[in-house]
Formats: C-alpha cells, structure tokens, sequence
C-alpha cells in the first residue's frame, strides 16, 4: 500500500498504551477501523508493546483482526510472541549489570520490579504497587515475591514507579554504555540492555518477512518507541507523545490516543483511509 507522497509501506507496527489503547484501555472503533484499513491493504500489522506478552495479547486482541495469534513484540522488545506465548527473547541484562544497577537503584531509594521471562520479581516490603497488584489478581502467580531481586537471572528489564522529572533523572544518571534509562510512560521508567528495543526485535520480523526499514511504518508515544521511530521508514509519534518520542520522529500527529490519534495519522498518510470522525 502506497502513501500520498509515494511510499510502499508494508509493515505497521503499533504501539499499545498511549497510542492504540485510550487511558482507560480501550480501541477506539476509527483507531480499530484505520488498522483494518490497512491490513485489508495488505500491510502486515504488527503490535510492539512493554507490556508482558499475555497482556499484550489480550489488549491486541481488542482489534478484532486476530492479530494476537500471529506474531508480536512484548517486553519492550524483549521477546517476540504468538497467542500469549513467548517464542523468542532477545538480548536480556548481562547478569553482573542487572545485579549492580538494581543495588544501585535501591540505594537511590526506589523500589525495582525485574521482568523476566512470564514473570516480574520484587523484594521490597512495601504493598505492591497498583499496576501488579491488580496483574496478580487477574493472572495469580505473575508478580511474585522473592528475598533478593539481585539474584534473579535472565532479566530483561527493570521498571520503576516514578512521580516527577527529579526521579527520573536520579535513575537517567545510572545509565552507561551497557543499559538504557527511559519512560515507559508519564509515570513509569525502564532500564534495559542497551541492544534491547522494539526496533531490535522488529529487524528481526523485517528479515522473516523480507521486509525492507524504509517500507515499515511504526507509530508510538514512548521513549520505548524512540528507536523504532528513528529506524522505521516513517516513523509516527502521537500527540500525547513524551519528548523522546516527538524528537524520533518524522512526524507528529494531530490528535491523542484518547481522540483516535491513530486513525489521524492513517487518514493524514494514505488516501482513501476512513476518517477518525
């Protein structure tokens, strides 16, 4: 499928909160509309999401187009899914790395959760916080326990509940060649493997699907997006997006996830896509 200005695009690689999902988690019907559009096109739709791969799958899923059974990214780019499963993880924390940086981090007074694999770790006394708390209701046994979070292997990130720019800059001054400090969100910051991404793990579908950088389209409002913006052909932030996001990207759009920000920017690229309205 060609945009207005010529462009063959045939991979759209999606974002899940803040760019498909709306805050109170949903697709809209023109965002679910737009990727239909598109798939019906013949682009191969493809989400990339932080979240943990059964929660990626069952937000997917909201789209009606069963890509959630087809192949997806979750952990931030970590591992590479199908119908909930993980099939492959990329590039978790060298182990030494993982175990100092959290020391570090807690030292700093943070209380880390560590995402390895189906599940996320945490050894801090305090209740958990809400985000995985209602995780473990819903799944029991995905957030769990355990004396040292140092210990844990083959972890592929870190997160942190954050409040304000002061904590996210206290964790950024941890950052070294090896990891990556970013926001996942407004409220929520990770720490990665430096050779961690979503763009990392989408070259790795590119191949699958002899699929070439210049005809991808990634569309994302995070500094987990920032890399699949800059390498994507056309690299799409919403409006909502963070700074790190906005400056990866070759445009910006004109609407939020919560106003179908997604189908703006497929009816702002392609003719004949249905409107947001």
């Amino acid at each position: 499928m060609k945009t207005k200005q010529g462009r063959e695009i045939r991979m759209a690689v999606f974002d899940l909160d803040g760019t498909l999902l709306t805050t109170d988690k949903r697709i809209s019907d023109a965002d679910r509309a737009a990727v239909r559009f598109l798939t019906d096109g013949g682009v191969k739709v493809v989400t990339a999401s932080g979240r943990f791969p059964l929660t990626a799958a069952e937000m997917t899923a909201q789209l009606g187009l069963g890509l959630e059974d087809d192949l997806y990214i979750a952990d931030g780019g970590g591992t590479i899914c199908r119908a909930g499963k993980a099939l492959r993880k990329i590039n978790p924390m060298d182990r030494e790395v993982y175990s100092t940086t959290t020391a570090a981090s807690k030292a700093l007074g943070f209380a880390p959760y560590a995402a390895a694999g189906d599940r996320v770790y945490f050894d801090s006394e305090g209740p958990l916080d809400e985000i995985y708390g209602t995780l473990n209701e819903r799944s029991p046994g995905l957030v769990q326990k355990v004396d040292r979070l140092e210990e844990c292997e083959d972890v592929l990130k870190l997160i942190y509940r954050i409040w304000n720019e002061e904590d996210f800059a206290k964790l950024k001054a941890l950052e070294t060649p090896d990891i990556l400090v970013f926001r996942s969100s407004e409220y929520m910051a990770e720490i990665t493997n430096s050779r961690l991404g979503k763009w990392n793990a989408l070259e790795s579908l590119m191949r699958s699907e002899a699929i070439d950088p210049e005809n991808v389209l990634a569309v994302g409002d995070s500094g987990n997006d920032a890399d699949m913006l800059r390498g994507a052909g056309i690299g799409a932030a919403m409006k909502n997006a963070l700074p790190e996001a906005a400056e990866a990207a070759d445009l910006i759009g004109e609407y939020t996830s919560d106003e179908s920000g997604v189908a703006g920017i497929v009816y702002e690229l392609f003719e004949n896509a249905p409107s947001r309205f």
